[in-house]
């Protein structure tokens, strides 16, 4: 009779702390050069404007290649929003055309204007030009090449599905991720110490099996007991503090962090 009414409990899933990355491409600056400046290309753009940890799952070459020409390297330069990432806005950008003065009021505008239209024309065409880091501006006047805008992905992909449809766009580079970059991808281990840690808090180490979600008061209190792992059964939508309502346990700011289980109840 007691098994019969003991509940039974599926496979725990893990509660990510960070959803899963969907695919959202960034615009950047690229130029086609000829395989020959490949290397060279590559050992300035390193230098003058490199990629960094944002897009390091980004290969910066690609193969171009077309029927009945020789085969081009897409080389890509910056990100559009490149001025945005280093002075975080509220600048004006260098190279920006300024408005010429206009003539005193009541009077007309002098013959010299007419001959200052090609040079208007000039300044026109420049602002038509894409804005660029001097030091990659440099590089692209230097071999006469033309820049203009490809969509690369904007997240590393976490499975090898999304890498072999994400590259279609842009080529990527595979790094299996962990437990730190996919935490939706653990498993609640079966058998694990769980006695308490080293530091002097309540529950240091344990793990709480809960019936229903916590509310945020009481996951911050699980919070500030120093729990490993809490696994619960029943989400709630409304006041679900660890993936229902909100994501407590990802909250960068906390100081102190414990992964998330759901156990689903089986009939």
């Amino acid at each position: 009779m007691g098994d019969e009414l003991s509940p039974r409990f599926g496979k725990p899933l893990a509660v990510p702390a960070n959803s899963p990355p969907v695919l959202e491409l960034s615009p950047m600056h690229a130029v086609a050069a000829p395989p020959k400046l490949g290397g060279q290309l590559m050992k300035a753009l390193g230098a003058a404007a490199p990629l960094g940890p944002r897009l390091q799952h980004v290969k910066r070459v690609r193969k171009q290649e077309q029927q009945g020409r020789p085969p081009q390297l897409e080389i890509l330069l910056c990100p559009l929003d490149w001025q945005e990432q280093q002075q975080g806005g509220g600048c004006q950008a260098a190279g920006q055309a300024q408005p010429a003065p206009g003539p005193p009021d009541g009077e007309q505008p002098q013959v010299e204007s007419q001959v200052a239209a090609p040079a208007a024309a000039d300044a026109e065409a420049d602002t038509e030009r894409p804005l660029l880091p001097e030091a990659v501006k440099a590089i692209v006047q230097q071999h006469g090449l033309q820049p203009y805008t490809v969509q690369v992905p904007l997240y590393a992909p976490l499975t090898r599905e999304q890498l072999a449809e994400w590259s279609a766009h842009w080529p990527l580079t595979w790094r299996p991720p962990d437990a730190a970059t996919a935490p939706h991808l653990q498993e609640l281990p079966a058998e694990e110490d769980a006695g308490p840690g080293p530091r002097p808090y309540l529950c240091t180490g344990y793990d709480a099996y809960l019936v229903h979600e916590p509310c945020v008061m009481c996951a911050m209190a699980l919070v500030h007991s120093r729990l490993r792992r809490v696994a619960f059964c029943l989400p709630s939508g409304r006041w679900g503090a660890l993936g229902g309502a909100y994501a407590l346990h990802a909250q960068r700011s906390l100081n102190h962090h414990y992964q998330v289980y759901r156990l689903p109840l089986q009939p």
